[in-house]
């Protein structure tokens, strides 16, 4: 768990979610630390969404939730989707950022942890509409005069 302080009335967000949570300006968060793109730039969750992050995941790997068939979604870029994660094969809500030139890969960003992984589009499938008006959880932040 970490401190994040707003400084001024900011919307972090990264550059392709539509949605997002928006920061009050002079207030402490408390964070939990979520994906990290590189030395300047990570992405966190307010610790008071907890709650709501464990009811998606519920939501999304619930079997009967499902929408589509595996391998029946044609995406495209721009598309809000739920896909699989890799690196621990559970369901999690995404955007499709990029497509493969394949055809059967995606470049998904994970809207609630802000990682990007790529995923065979077979284990993508359309977002559930009442999935779709919670806001992104995962908050585009940097660090201010950071030298390396």
């Amino acid at each position: 768990m970490a401190t994040l302080e707003s400084s001024s009335t900011a919307t972090l967000a990264p550059q392709y979610p539509d949605r997002y949570v928006t920061l009050e300006s002079d207030l402490e968060y408390e964070v939990l630390l979520g994906g990290v793109s590189d030395t300047k730039m990570f992405h966190v969750q307010l610790l008071t969404s907890q709650n709501l992050l464990d009811t998606i995941f519920d939501m999304l790997n619930d079997k009967d939730q499902l929408v589509g068939s595996f391998g029946s979604l044609k995406v495209k870029v721009g598309d809000l989707v739920a896909a699989v994660f890799p690196k621990d094969n559970y369901w999690y809500r995404g955007k499709v950022v990029q497509t493969g030139s394949s055809g059967r890969q995606c470049l998904v960003y994970f809207v609630d942890f802000g990682e990007e992984e790529w995923i065979n589009e077979a284990m993508v499938q359309p977002l559930s509409p009442d999935l779709w008006e919670i806001p992104f959880q995962a908050i585009c932040c940097s660090l201010d005069n950071l030298y390396l």
